[in-house]
């Protein structure tokens, strides 16, 4: 579309800009599924982190996205408390590196070129996929391709917005990607999407521990103990001021604990959200970001804007 739209501008008579808008779609694995089998190895830190080593990020953004993204995980954008570091770990391209992990957790290579789990059958990930939240069919296809080559299989399903959320509510589904990174002041308000279930509205992963959480253990699963650490001092940063040491120290943890454990796996950062300006509109100012946390077109006052 942006190539379209880049060759017409002078003939449709707008202007294209390219705010920055938020990161590319990302891969949330459900650690607690109701399979044992899936549950076990999706819990395991190894296949997540074999999972993104895996991805090619540099040609995704190249085919994909025009090279105008930045390979990087998916953290909190424009914050004190994210380093470069933080937004390159494992994103590095190592389908070696990837299968050596996958051979730690005895997920041994079956006859047909594919993995097989703990209980002798095929290991398959059954990646039921929105257009909403991976922007293009293109997108799960050329992941399924690059963990295929590590002997993962993936069957992919194009499915609607609300059968993703309504197996998100019912603990079903083996994939999502239905996750945006926050801004600062998003993050401050409800930095919940750092958290278990990683979601203001809905769960996307980890229902089980949430119920247990809520029910004071009388129902769900217990968490890990990573996730009661980050529970417990997120319940305490959300009441610091920004940009108090102690707010920047648990901060830190915040994106540390998430990074060891990436639950959340990105692809791609900075990937700017097209904007398009007719010459006849006046009073339009530059669009400096175009993302669902400051409502889009709401900061530039479109009430002010004018047909000349």
């Amino acid at each position: 579309m942006y190539t379209v739209l880049k060759e017409n501008a002078k003939k449709g008579k707008y202007k294209l800009q390219l705010p920055s808008g938020q990161v590319g779609p990302t891969m949330i694995f459900n650690q607690t599924s109701d399979d044992p089998v899936l549950g076990k190895i999706y819990s395991d830190v190894r296949f997540r982190y074999a999972m993104s080593l895996a991805i090619n990020r540099d040609e995704v953004n190249e085919s994909l996205f025009l090279g105008l993204g930045t390979p990087e995980q998916a953290l909190p954008l424009n914050v004190p408390y994210v380093t470069e570091k933080d937004k390159k770990f494992m994103t590095e391209y190592n389908p070696d590196k990837a299968n050596k992990l996958l051979d730690e957790m005895g997920l041994k290579m079956g006859p047909k070129g594919f993995r097989l789990s703990s209980d002798g059958k095929p290991f398959t990930v059954l990646w039921e996929y929105t257009l909403q939240y991976v922007w293009s069919t293109d997108f799960p296809a050329l992941i399924a391709e690059y963990w295929k080559k590590v002997g993962v299989n993936v069957i992919l399903k194009e499915v609607t917005t609300q059968l993703t959320r309504d197996k998100q509510k019912s603990n079903t589904l083996d994939i999502t990607s239905e996750f945006m990174a926050p801004y600062e002041a998003s993050m401050i308000s409800s930095p919940v999407l750092f958290l278990p279930p990683y979601s203001q509205v809905w769960p996307i992963m980890g229902l089980p521990w949430m119920d247990w959480k809520t029910s004071n253990g009388a129902s769900g699963v217990k968490p890990p103990a990573w996730v009661l650490r980050l529970w417990k001092i997120a319940a305490e940063w959300v009441t610091l001021i920004p940009g108090s040491a102690r707010y920047l120290e648990l901060g830190r943890e915040i994106i540390k604990i998430n990074q060891e454990n990436l639950s959340v796996i990105g692809t791609l950062g900075n990937i700017p959200l097209i904007t398009v300006i007719a010459d006849r509109l006046g009073n339009a100012p530059e669009w400096t970001i175009n993302s669902t946390f400051f409502g889009y077109a709401y900061p530039y006052r479109a009430d002010q804007w004018f047909i000349k």
